[in-house]
């Protein structure tokens, strides 16, 4: 699998944000909720996130990774959520992204950056992708992906969710799922029209061929009967103290030989996990790899059944020193899903740039010959609070020696 979580997003929801520290939204969009007959529905819930700055999106947490091209899901999960009044109108930030839902209906809709009205129309319209095993059992905590190109080598899809203990999938308001964004663009410069089929797969890799293509009617719902490929479960289990340095690990081929696939991992009870397929007589050799930093380990992958679970247990270098801190907010807030670079750019930081996890905890990998009383300076690169966009925190790494596992405590940003 190539998955495109990182790739290049929809305008419709890329939902990461740069606006200038200090910057207040320049005005408000009224949004109406309304249902495909038009009539507009009070006490729907809505849920909305910033939408400037499209490239910044690194913040979004490896447990709702599974869901990146899933608009709706994916706001419902991280959005800031409200209901609409009595005559069905919520008022957001100029530029926010919002989900809406009542009932079986949903939809998603982007505002003007200028503000205004707008209209956000829901309709009942949904893809249920159902997982089953070669004995027809429901296979759950899988993911699911749909791509607009039948005829790719090695299936790579735009991630959905995971499938359910029922070993079911349903996308909500999938008209807002980015499918033409990977089609090719025509000669003439326009945007890529909708694919005329939709094909669905599992996420993994060196997983045997089993996607199911269907063809793609607008505003129509989809039923989609998947059959789960042999394939191993490998789960990265790290210490607790390490923090959420689990939180940043991607898969990607071994050897030369084969052919190229990489894979993300999704954050399921504090493990990183991923699907891989195997043969009986060799293991599959994968790497994985702690984005942000130079760790990385090779892993052999045997064939397991399902149900099974190979657990990996990832050591750092015995001297390597490990330091932990709680990142907050100048309004004392934890400063959730941040990612932050660190500099001064040195060769001791086995962790460049590091991300806070829900409750702003954060965690580096500093080598041994670390030199005396260093300072390191944070800055906020991504982020889904625009308020904290740039700002900047300092932490004095104090009478440190190799082996160390060292907690600081709070750690407070400020504006740059």
């Amino acid at each position: 699998m190539t998955s495109r979580c990182w790739g290049h997003w929809s305008r419709v929801w890329l939902l990461a944000t740069g606006i200038a520290v200090g910057q207040q939204p320049e005005a408000t969009a009224v949004v109406t909720v309304i249902d495909a007959a038009r009539k507009p529905q009070p006490q729907a819930v809505v849920w909305w996130l910033h939408g400037k700055a499209w490239e910044r999106r690194k913040w979004i947490p490896a447990e709702t990774g599974p869901w990146c091209h899933n608009p709706h899901e994916l706001l419902r999960r991280l959005g800031e959520r409200q209901v609409a009044d009595d005559h069905g109108v919520v008022r957001v930030p100029a530029g926010a992204t919002v989900a809406g839902e009542l009932g079986e209906l949903a939809g998603v809709v982007t505002t003007a950056a200028g503000g205004g009205p707008t209209v956000l129309e829901m309709d009942d319209c949904r893809w249920t992708i159902e997982l089953r095993d070669r004995d027809g059992k429901p296979v759950g905590a899988v993911p699911i992906g749909a791509d607009g190109d039948p005829d790719q080598l090695v299936f790579g899809g735009l991630p959905l969710g995971l499938t359910d203990a029922e070993g079911r999938l349903v996308v909500r308001a999938p008209a807002s799922v980015p499918l033409a964004r990977f089609m090719p663009r025509p000669i003439d410069g326009s945007d890529p029209k909708l694919p005329e089929s939709v094909t669905f797969g599992v996420e993994g890799m060196f997983l045997a061929r089993h996607e199911v293509s269907v063809p793609l009617r607008p505003r129509a719902s989809l039923p989609v009967r998947l059959t789960m490929p042999h394939a191993t479960r490998v789960e990265v289990q790290v210490p607790d103290w390490h923090g959420p340095i689990v939180d940043c690990v991607s898969w990607k081929t071994e050897h030369k030989g084969l052919m190229p696939d990489f894979a993300d991992s999704w954050l399921a009870a504090g493990r990183s996990c991923v699907w891989v397929g195997a043969i009986e007589a060799v293991p599959t050799p994968v790497r994985m790899v702690f984005e942000g930093s130079d760790l990385s380990l090779r892993v052999d992958v045997p064939r397991l059944e399902q149900g099974q679970v190979h657990l990996v247990e990832p050591a750092f270098d015995a001297g390597d020193i490990i330091v932990r801190a709680r990142l907050r907010t100048a309004q004392k807030r934890p400063a959730r899903y941040c990612v932050l670079i660190a500099s001064p750019a040195s060769k001791h930081l086995r962790t460049p740039w590091v991300r806070a996890d829900r409750e702003g905890r954060l965690a580096l990998v500093l080598r041994p010959d670390l030199p005396a009383d260093t300072v390191l300076e944070f800055a906020v690169d991504a982020t889904p609070d625009p308020a904290v966009f740039g700002c900047k925190a300092t932490l004095r790494l104090d009478g440190l020696r190799a082996g160390d596992r060292r907690d600081f405590g709070l750690i407070e940003l400020k504006a740059p």
